[in-house]
């Protein structure tokens, strides 16, 4: 049973549910962010405001998505698949 989960989670074409894994049919979710002043002044539930929207998607995209995708080209994967998965987070979070 597990084989065969991770024989159709290899599979180039099809699309899980699971996320951040190298595979670029899987799909890719950040973390919430906090900035160093909410950690230091709000403590650690304090979820980012509206005007850290632009630094919650930057620490994103350089702490989870561009590091996914050169795990994804390492791996073996399909260059240009690896890349339009990035592609396609960043027109969804825009």
């Amino acid at each position: 049973m597990i084989l065969a989960a991770l024989i159709l989670l290899a599979s180039p074409g099809v699309e899980t549910n699971v996320v951040n894994q190298p595979n670029p049919s899987t799909g890719i979710q950040c973390p919430v962010f906090m900035t160093w002043g909410e950690a230091v002044f709000g403590g650690p539930d304090i979820k980012p405001k509206a005007h850290n929207s632009v630094l919650q998607r930057h620490m994103c995209f350089s702490q989870v998505v561009l590091p996914l995708q050169h795990l994804c080209i390492a791996e073996g994967y399909d260059e240009n698949r690896c890349k339009i998965r990035s592609l396609k987070w960043i027109k969804k979070n825009n």
